[in-house]
């Protein structure tokens, strides 16, 4: 179901040969897609323009305007940032901006994760350390 539809732009990279990490990407995406979790990322997917493409352009366009806060004023005991080196969406820079403004943020940084893969490979970290599991 996935494979047609979702992920024919990582196709389209993938057999152009012009990238090694587009084809691993996409073989990895392929892998989390076919999955449970894939049957879940659709459904969301799905679910998001169950209404038409306004909420989700809207959406968008929030990621772009100011917050209303500044970084350095959140103050919690622990937050937590994983962010992809290889991510396309958001640049790696903007992880690390992040990161430096936010007192005592953990940050982990993965040299061979893009966007999305990040988020899949490293659940049951990410799980754990939002459940308080370990330090």
């Amino acid at each position: 179901m996935a494979r047609g539809w979702l992920t024919s732009g990582f196709r389209f990279k993938s057999m152009t040969g012009k990238n090694k990490f587009n084809s691993m990407v996409y073989q990895r995406v392929t892998e989390v897609l076919e999955s449970n979790v894939g049957t879940l990322v659709i459904r969301d997917i799905l679910e998001a323009f169950q209404q038409g493409s306004q909420s989700v352009a809207y959406d968008a366009e929030l990621f772009i305007q100011p917050w209303g806060f500044d970084l350095k004023d959140i103050s919690f005991d622990r937050v937590y940032l994983w962010h992809g080196e290889q991510d396309i969406h958001v640049p790696i820079s903007m992880g690390r901006f992040m990161s430096a403004k936010i007192a005592g943020c953990k940050a982990t940084f993965y040299s061979n994760e893009d966007h999305v893969l990040t988020a899949f490979d490293h659940l049951e970290e990410v799980m754990c350390r939002m459940a308080l599991c370990e330090e």
